[in-house]
């Protein structure tokens, strides 16, 4: 194989190699993005479920800490207003 052409292939697996690593990054910057606005969402729905509900039990705080989809804690966020009870508020979770 003549030499240009083995530094055109290298030169072409180094500028795909990068764009892999590019794309790598791309998605863990979306996901730790993903992650962190669902820890707010979570911290929020604690704040209000606190002032609403009360502190919630240990046992509780797990289940709701164990919850990572942002759409789902922004659904027991608004449930907060029509629950009683802590247990109300996952029943249906």
């Amino acid at each position: 194989m003549p030499r240009l052409t083995r530094r055109a292939i290298a030169r072409g697996e180094k500028i795909g190699e990068e764009r892999d690593i590019e794309i790598g990054v791309q998605r863990e910057i979306e996901i730790g993005a993903q992650q962190g606005a669902a820890n707010e969402t979570l911290q929020l729905l604690l704040r209000l479920g606190r002032k609403r509900l009360g502190a919630p039990t240990e046992a509780t705080q797990a289940l709701v800490a164990a919850i990572q989809n942002r759409d789902w804690l922004e659904l027991l966020c608004e449930r907060i207003l029509d629950v009683e009870t802590w247990e109300d508020l996952l029943a249906e979770a």
